[in-house]
């Protein structure tokens, strides 16, 4: 669902332009980037699923192709992007659950290859969750698992049956809702009576939860639409001398998944 918002955003702003929008998914990705290129099938190239230190950045610098960015790296100099303030999302969400009164936090962060690859919103999640555990003096629970249904819920039961005194969780993707939401229901517990969920993921989507979530709202539309206009703009030689750094800041969506603390 995220995904979608980014690539039907991206595709509206192209069309507008009177540009096609080409999505590719190859895993065998910086060799058809290259052919892309030098067979000049495409104009400029938006990435997404930025590393922190992303090889695919590192070539088109060096070929001088235009590109900009939907995420950032460690180093930035001369590349245009948007990008969602991650660290800054996960600190929000402990403190909104610190603020009800809820101590003992279950983190699920998606996933160990992400973390691994250095995927730029997993480990900038995990970072603010530590900075804001630490700033707080909580000791989370923290889990890196797949993005799927059964793992995160074979995880998040794991924790609630290891760690009963936990009253609260944070995740970071759409796609561990129905594992987490399952696990909760199984060790018969009701939210936000009892426990209580954030999620670090698209308003729209949380909206078609039964239960419609708490979130950060990861705004994928708005980036999609800035990161293609950015691209746009570069093709046509209306960007500024100087490179475009975009941040969007957080924003907590309360609906039906918090509540202030309930001991059991």
């Amino acid at each position: 669902q995220v995904q979608l918002e980014f690539v039907n955003a991206a595709v509206q702003v192209a069309s507008e332009h009177g540009y096609a929008f080409l999505l590719w998914t190859s895993p065998s990705e910086d060799g058809e980037i290259l052919r892309l290129t030098k067979e000049g099938l495409v104009e400029g190239l938006l990435l997404m699923e930025i590393r922190l230190h992303d090889p695919r950045v590192e070539m088109l610098k060096a070929l001088g192709y235009p590109f900009c960015m939907i995420g950032h790296t460690a180093d930035n100099t001369g590349i245009s992007f948007v990008d969602f303030d991650f660290d800054a999302a996960a600190r929000l969400s402990i403190h909104h659950l610190y603020d009800l009164g809820h101590r003992d936090i279950a983190c699920f962060i998606y996933s160990p290859y992400a973390i691994e690859l250095g995927y730029g919103p997993a480990v900038r999640t995990g970072q603010g969750i530590a900075a804001a555990c630490e700033e707080l003096g909580l000791s989370p629970i923290v889990r890196i698992c797949e993005a799927n249904i059964e793992a995160t819920y074979q995880a998040a039961l794991e924790v609630l049956q290891q760690y009963p005194s936990v009253t609260a969780a944070v995740f970071n993707s759409d796609l561990q809702s129905s594992g987490i939401l399952q696990a909760i229901r199984q060790r018969h517990l009701s939210v936000p009576e009892d426990f209580s969920v954030v999620a670090i993921t698209s308003s729209r989507f949380a909206d078609l939860i039964a239960s419609p979530l708490t979130v950060v709202d990861l705004p994928a539309g708005e980036m999609g639409r800035i990161g293609t206009d950015m691209l746009i703009r570069r093709l046509e030689g209306g960007e500024p001398g100087s490179p475009t750094h975009l941040m969007l800041p957080p924003t907590l969506v309360l609906r039906q998944s918090t509540a202030p603390v309930r001991r059991r």
